[in-house]
């Protein structure tokens, strides 16, 4: 899961690259999605920050059990959590609201 969060973390890498002043020069519709697509992508990337922290402060814990307390541990697992279940409750909405879009007759 996280090897697949990093191939989306550095797309959106390659995204930010870009010039987003040339786009916008260039055809300022897109300019619109570009907006989105990078709230997603921020977004995207926020939450492989919050599951990398729990994920370095858990193999911290692993190695020196005395470093760590053990209940910021647990709160920052169980944000990284929260964060993810979210995401996945977006993600489903989106695909019910493609679905409905793609259903409709023209």
């Amino acid at each position: 899961m996280v090897d697949s969060i990093d191939a989306v973390f550095s797309a959106s890498a390659a995204l930010k690259n870009e010039s987003l002043v040339e786009a916008s020069l260039t055809n300022p519709i897109n300019n619109q999605s570009r907006v989105g697509s990078n709230a997603f992508l921020d977004s995207v990337a926020q939450l492989d920050a919050t599951i990398k922290a729990a994920d370095n402060k858990m193999n911290t814990y692993m190695l020196e059990p005395n470093s760590v307390e053990l209940h910021d541990l647990m709160i920052t697992m169980e944000k990284a959590k929260l964060s993810m279940q979210v995401a996945v409750e977006v993600r489903n909405r989106l695909v019910e609201v493609y679905k409905s879009i793609t259903s409709m007759q023209v």
